[in-house]
């Protein structure tokens, strides 16, 4: 419920993202329990038997929402977004989404195409988890024949080193890799797997059965200190506020084991409450396609109706998975209507059909001969725009692709913040950004070539290590330099460059950016449109002006802004063409993606 308030921009639930933590801590808690629980009845653990409980709880509801997730994608998607999702459902088909989105997204801003299947990160850790955990304990339970305290001790060790990790990784221009990744998350499962051991030794128990109350208060204290602590400063999740969560939600689970509670287990007990529970795997399954699909982050003026509308359909969704496809197949006592050696041998023929059938489905023909192309080249505005401008371009019978690249600009370079720490994937850039767009221009001839970004103006470093000093001389010299090098690249086979003018931040950055909290770069977009875009955007003038025939230099500005200043107010019907003051969204993308098309209709004829 945490993560959907979350997820739906709620008011009070910034740090509604907590309650993915809380679930890794559970899930720990649980396969331990399970594991634990049948070494002590048996004399051993079956691994076979519990990765096919597995496959068989998590993977058959899975695959009915990427086959949904297919045809959604194949009757409403654009060129873009189908190349996007494509790679976004073989990753989730094969539990390693966590890694793909570490490459390709961009998770707390918004910077491309918006995956319905983005949320699947963290059922990759999940799985991943269940894979090896197992095994480990395996191992841990034989040395703990002869030293009882050591797969306890262990386990802990683990943790730490994952915790460790999570604030080594940590870099506020790019999270993804401390958030996303399995060996700098696994810490909180391990956290809930370190409790079920605890809560099995007599001693343990009997502390807890005596204590409950006691201890139940402090893991509700703890647990409501590092939501409000994580939302007043998101850097301290990094530094200590998810091992908090993490100790706090095992301080409750091993209290409410013991048998009894207090106020928050009889919550929790209540027939509702205990139903969402029950739908809790579905629930986090769909409800993030249908905000997605119904563009309830986009729909401003409708936000609140598409998202009682997208909370709606997901429980009603989630209960049909549930008790059509998620009960049957585990069986009446949640056992298997299958052996193991069976789900062992069925599992990769589902997983195998479900990425044939995400292939087929967003597979796009190629653009008929003769068919005008425009290519974008640039950061995550036009990667953004890109779905409208390919719509608004089939009316005119043109066909859009993208080469654009969020936190880079159009030339590739390293850019960094003023004071020379990396800005956001930074120093992805020159690996990844002219690689793509030259094999984009290869493949596709295009007629127009769009060169629009925000980042030209941003501080830099060269191939050797060099800091470049926006607003310099030796910058503004380079800056040149570097449209020649574009205009060559870009308009190898005859396409026009076309540069399009960087319009002012509009009023929505101030939901991002107030007077006294504002992270550098939106602060230069903000104070430095007169003596650095505006600049900019003269040189790229001249610069077309010197080169008639190759290039042309268009703007949007007049039709999006009310005036020419910083921020500009860019308001239709009372809402922001920018939601956050950068990117295009909903009506406004419609408006800026058939200005833009305007602008190069006279280049493309």
């Amino acid at each position: 419920m945490l993560v959907i308030l979350f997820h739906l921009n709620v008011p009070g639930f910034g740090s509604g993202f907590l309650g993915v933590d809380v679930f890794f801590v559970l899930s720990g808690f649980l396969i331990t329990s399970l594991l634990v629980g049948e070494s002590e009845k048996s004399g051993r653990i079956s691994l076979g038997n519990f990765w096919s409980r597995r496959i068989r709880r998590l993977m058959p509801a899975l695959a009915v929402v990427l086959v949904v997730t297919s045809f959604v994608s194949a009757r409403s998607a654009t060129r873009s977004e189908k190349e996007s999702i494509r790679g976004d459902l073989m990753a989730t088909t094969f539990y390693v989404a966590n890694w793909h989105f570490i490459q390709s997204s961009d998770y707390f801003n918004d910077q491309g195409v918006e995956s319905p299947l983005e949320h699947t990160w963290s059922l990759a850790i999940e799985e991943q988890f269940y894979f090896v955990w197992p095994v480990s304990m395996v191992g841990l339970l034989l040395i703990g024949r002869r030293r009882k305290r050591a797969p306890i001790v262990g386990t802990l060790a683990l943790a730490a080193v994952s915790a460790f990790l999570l604030a080594s990784f940590w870099d506020p221009g790019a999270v993804e890799r401390a958030y996303m990744g399995t060996d700098s998350r696994v810490f909180e499962p391990l956290i809930g797997a370190a409790a079920a051991l605890l809560v099995r030794r007599e001693a343990v128990l009997g502390f807890l059965t005596r204590r409950v109350s006691a201890i139940e208060a402090v893991g509700a204290a703890c647990l409501g200190t590092a939501v409000v602590v994580v939302l007043r400063s998101p850097d301290s999740y990094y530094r200590g506020g998810a091992v908090l969560v993490s100790v706090a939600t095992a301080l409750l689970v091993a209290a409410f084991w013991s048998g009894s509670g207090g106020v928050i287990r009889r919550i929790l007990e209540l027939r509702p409450v205990v139903w969402v529970g029950a739908l809790s795997y579905g629930i986090y399954l769909w409800h993030w396609p249908f905000i997605v699909w119904l563009d309830v982050r986009s729909a401003q003026g409708v936000a609140v109706a598409r998202s009682i509308g997208a909370v709606i359909l997901t429980v009603g969704v989630s209960a049909v998975s549930y008790y059509v496809v998620e009960k049957p197949i585990r069986g009446s006592r949640g056992g298997a209507y299958l052996p193991a050696r069976r789900v062992a041998l069925a599992a990769p023929v589902l997983l195998a059909a479900v990425a044939a059938i995400g292939v087929l489905a967003t597979r796009s023909p190629a653009p008929a001969a003769g068919t005008p192309v425009i290519l974008l080249a640039g950061d995550s505005v036009p990667m953004v725009l890109t779905p409208y401008l390919e719509r608004a371009a089939e009316e005119r019978g043109w066909a859009v692709f993208s080469a654009a690249r969020g936190g880079c600009p159009a030339g590739g370079d390293h850019v960094v913040h003023p004071g020379g720490a990396n800005l956001a994937s930074g120093r992805k850039c020159p690996r990844l950004v002219q690689r793509r767009q030259e094999a984009m221009v290869e493949r596709y001839r295009p007629t127009v070539v769009v060169r629009w970004d925000r980042f030209s103006v941003a501080d830099w470093l060269t191939s050797d290590g060099h800091h470049v000093r926006a607003g310099t001389p030796e910058f503004w010299r380079l800056r040149r330099e570097s449209l020649d090098t574009d205009v060559a690249r870009l308009g190898k086979y005859g396409a026009v460059v076309a540069l399009v003018a960087t319009e002012p931040p509009g009023v929505g950055i101030e939901s991002e950016c107030t007077p006294d909290a504002c992270n550098d770069w939106l602060r230069r977009m903000l104070d430095h449109y007169g003596d650095l875009t505006s600049r900019w955007n003269r040189v790229m003038a001249d610069f077309a002006g010197s080169h008639e025939g190759s290039t042309a230099y268009v703007s949007i500005t007049d039709t999006i802004c009310r005036r020419d200043a910083s921020p500009c107010d860019d308001r239709i019907d009372g809402f922001p063409a920018r939601p956050d003051g950068r990117h295009y969204k909903g009506a406004g993308g419609e408006l800026a993606a058939n200005a833009l098309l305007d602008e190069l209709e006279p280049l493309i004829r």
